[in-house]
């Protein structure tokens, strides 16, 4: 969706003094494609033995950002707001074909900025493990939102005045 239609009305966001800003229902769209001669396969979601923390290398999520209070340096930690997952993926795709896909997320306006970021991983070569990974695609994009509290617009001029 363009940035340009994620206008928040700012005064009703705040209306008496109360944060009341809405939830905007994003919709994406994702296709894949195996450009290469072969067979692409996709690193599954991989589990450390130790921590048990998953590490997803393929996925799509969106994000915001915010500072961490009282923080020496000017620290900020990353809340996800959604993954996702097309479980279709986790397998591999014909040479030649593509797959697409689509959904919605909800962004709440009260933050600024979000961000959406997709990564595609696999082995580089039909023998590889999938321990040994390359990427194939990696797509970014920031999503920002735009708050309009009605004030009028402020028109200026200049002119060289001769006295």
């Amino acid at each position: 969706m363009p940035c340009s239609s994620l206008v928040v009305n700012g005064t009703e966001a705040t209306k008496d003094g109360v944060a009341n800003y809405p939830v905007i229902n994003a919709t994406y769209d994702i296709k894949i494609c195996n450009y290469n001669d072969v067979l692409m396969s996709f690193a599954p979601t991989k589990v450390d033995n130790v921590t048990g923390e998953e590490e997803f290398r393929t996925y799509l999520q969106f994000w915001y950002t915010e500072p961490v209070p009282n923080a020496m340096d000017s620290f900020t930690k990353q809340y996800i707001v959604d993954k996702k997952f097309t479980p279709s993926i986790h397998g591999s795709l014909a040479a030649g074909s593509c797959q697409e896909g689509s959904g919605k997320v909800e962004l709440q306006t009260s933050q600024l900025k979000h961000y959406m970021q997709a990564s595609i991983q696999g082995p580089l070569s039909t023998n590889a493990t999938f321990d040994d990974r390359f990427c194939y695609a990696y797509a970014f994009r920031p999503i920002e939102f735009e708050y309009e509290y009605g004030d009028p617009t402020c028109e200026m001029s200049v002119s060289i005045h001769h006295i």
